[in-house]
C-alpha cells in the first residue's frame, strides 16, 4: 500500500505487503523488505484531567535517505511534526522499531529486534546489535557501537564499545561481570564457614 504524496527514487525495490504511508520520501537505491511499515502514527496519547488517553496527532513524515535497507517486518513511525530521518546507507536489520522523530545518522547498521523511543539521535556509522534499545530523546555518539541487547539510558558521548544496562564503556562492564563472579564466589565461601561454625 503506498499513500498519497509518497516519493520514491529511482532503483528502489518495494516488497510485498509494505505500506508507506503519505508523505513519506523513499531516497534512490532503496531496498524494503515484505510486511516493513513505513509513516505509520507514532505511539502518542496524551491524558487529560480523569487520566483517559487520548490520541495525538501526527503530522509529519519519514524521509529515507539513498542506498538505505529497511529489513522484513521493521516499522519507521511518522514524526509527530517535522520528519523521522534515516540517513544515507542506513542498514536496518528485520523486526527493528524507529519511532517518532527520530535521526538516524549516515552509514549506520541496526540489528534485529533493535528498539529507538521518540526523539533520539543516532550518530553516523553506529552499530546497534540484536535487541538493543535506546530510550526517549537519548543521542548516541558517531561511530559507537552497542553491544547485544545493550540499554541506553543517558547519551553516549563517545565513540567506542559500550554494553550492559544501563550501558557502560565495554571495558568497565567487562569488570563489573568479573566482580560479580568474585561476590558469589564470596558468597559460597561466607555459608561454608557459617555451616563449619554451626557444626
Amino acid at each position: 500500500v503506498i499513500e498519497h504524496g509518497v516519493v520514491i527514487g529511482a532503483g528502489s525495490i518495494i516488497n510485498s505487503n509494505v505500506n508507506i504511508g503519505y508523505g513519506s520520501r523513499i531516497g534512490k537505491r532503496v531496498v524494503v523488505q515484505a510486511g516493513a511499515v513505513i509513516g505509520s502514527e507514532g505511539y502518542g496519547f496524551a491524558p487529560d484531567k480523569q487520566n483517559r488517553y487520548h490520541r495525538v496527532p501526527h503530522t509529519g513524515c519519514v524521509a529515507l535517505g539513498d542506498d538505505v535497507h529497511i529489513g522484513a517486518n521493521s516499522c519507521i513511525d511518522r514524526a509527530t511534526y517535522g520528519e523521522t530521518s534515516i540517513a544515507d546507507g542506513v542498514k536496518i536489520d528485520n523486526m527493528v522499531h524507529i519511532a517518532h522523530n527520530v535521526e538516524v545518522g549516515q552509514d549506520t547498521m541496526l540489528a534485529a529486534q533493535t528498539v529507538i523511543a521518540g526523539s533520539s539521535k543516532i550518530g553516523k556509522r553506529v552499530i546497534a546489535s540484536g535487541q538493543t534499545g535506546v530510550l526517549d530523546h537519548k543521542t548516541v555518539a558517531d561511530g559507537a557501537i552497542l553491544v547485544h541487547r545493550c540499554g541506553v539510558t543517558e547519551d553516549i558521548p563517545t565513540a567506542g564499545m559500550w554494553a550492559g544496562s544501563p550501558a557502560k564503556p565495554f571495558k568497565e562492564f567487562v569488570r563489573g561481570l568479573g566482580l560479580q563472579k568474585k561476590v558469589a564466589k564470596l558468597e559460597l565461601l561466607i555459608k561454608e564457614l557459617k555451616h563449619q561454625r554451626a557444626d
